[in-house]
């Protein structure tokens, strides 16, 4: 796995620096836990399908400091995503700014989640002027087995090939 050197330069300082810590271990990607808090379900009325809403908070890849939080939500559609026993996925990472009451610095991911498997995988979407870098690179998740936890990996390798 190659790292683009800019990357890997903004990964030391994202891991080393203030609140923001992750993996270390840069070619492996960044690494988070997302331990839920809470989780509802929100059926259409009509019978189409059905909302799935998460929030917790975000810990470091070691599962010993909370650095932020998220909110997740998945779309099931009945008649679009019942084959799969899978839904769209959409998860933004809040990390608290340096400044108090400012908006908070954020990674959103958007991808595809099994319900069989319990495993996501997408890439990031969008994010706050911080964490640029990250802007399109995949990221992989699979619910820890037992636990209401998330494991989240960010992927700084590359494409590999499309079906």
């Amino acid at each position: 796995m190659t790292i683009n050197t800019a990357k890997a330069g903004f990964l030391a300082a994202l891991v080393c620096g203030s609140t923001f810590c992750a993996s270390a271990a840069y070619a492996n990607g960044l690494t988070f836990l997302l331990v839920r808090s809470s989780l509802s379900n929100d059926s259409d009325a009509d019978g189409g399908g059905l909302w799935q809403y998460e929030g917790g908070v975000v810990q470091n890849a070691a599962g010993t400091t909370n650095i932020g939080h998220y909110i997740l939500n998945r779309r099931v559609t009945t008649s679009g995503t019942s084959a799969d026993n899978t839904a769209s996925e959409t998860i933004t990472l809040f990390f608290p700014s340096s400044t108090p009451g400012a908006v908070p610095n954020n990674i959103t991911l958007e991808g595809a989640y099994s319900y069989n498997t319990g495993q996501v995988i997408g890439s990031v979407s969008a994010v706050s002027s911080r964490y640029r870098p990250l802007n399109g690179e995949a990221f992989s998740g699979t619910i820890i087995s037992g636990t209401a936890s998330t494991k989240i990996v960010i992927d700084f390798g590359g494409f590999n090939a499309v079906p």
